[in-house]
């Protein structure tokens, strides 16, 4: 891996638990990739998950826009970019880029992060220092992520689940890739994600029991949402 402040690197292997049934890597998998080439940027500034727990500070995924040009397939090799390209307000955005064995790009995706007061549960400004370590590279592979999402009153598909344990992360609610997860099991089968748009609005704590449901657009875009109490997530498919 390599790190130069704004750039971070890394090699991923696709291992068994990462593919489907036609062994391709998983969107969920590259998702998980995603979030742990952010995670692992952190820490080798200084700045990783305890670091920040000590300062009762989190990073909290707002937005995913992934892009999927090519599913790597199993055991073979994926080498991530990412680097931080900029603060609006209280948002800090992220570009990924993926690469094949090859070195052709299978992927590009953008992220948008709130930073988080544990305690208040509440986002906070980003802090000048904070800025300062991460830098940032102003390239973009897609616009800044600032998805527009719309619940949809007509619903094709719904059911319910309840919260478990395992779907808690280190901020205390349902981690992102859990709840795609949610929604991936309402989907029709065969169904391959060139695009997935993802906008998080409220989290989700253990034990909230779920409505999860899909609306089919068109023969090949799907919108789905989860709610409790609230809308909790909408994710745009195509």
């Amino acid at each position: 891996m390599r790190n130069n402040n704004y750039l971070f690197e890394k090699d991923f292997e696709v291992r068994y638990e990462d593919i489907d049934l036609n062994c391709k890597c998983k969107i969920t998998s590259i998702l998980k990739y995603l979030q742990e080439i952010a995670i692992m940027h952190g820490e080798g500034l200084g700045n990783g998950v305890l670091d920040l727990a000590e300062k009762k500070i989190a990073w909290v995924l707002m937005e995913w826009d992934v892009q999927i040009y090519k599913y790597p397939s199993y055991k073979s090799k994926v080498n991530i970019k990412t680097w931080t390209n900029g603060i609006e307000g209280l948002y800090s955005y992220r570009q990924f880029e993926l690469f094949d064995e090859r070195e052709n790009v299978i992927a590009v995706a953008t992220a948008k992060w709130i930073l988080m007061d544990i305690e208040k549960r509440r986002p906070m400004r980003i802090p000048e220092e904070l800025i300062d370590v991460y830098g940032y590279d102003e390239r973009k592979l897609l616009p800044n992520s600032n998805i527009k999402l719309q619940d949809t009153e007509n619903v094709d598909s719904s059911f319910e689940y309840k919260v478990q344990k395992r779907d808690i992360d280190t901020n205390g609610h349902v981690n992102n890739v859990n709840q795609v997860e949610f929604i991936l099991e309402g989907l029709p089968d065969g169904i391959v994600i060139k695009n997935m748009k993802v906008v998080y609005k409220n989290e989700i704590k253990h034990g909230e029991i779920l409505q999860i449901s899909t609306t089919k657009i068109n023969e090949n875009e799907y919108v789905s949402t989860i709610k409790s109490n609230k809308t909790n997530c909408i994710i745009k498919i195509s």
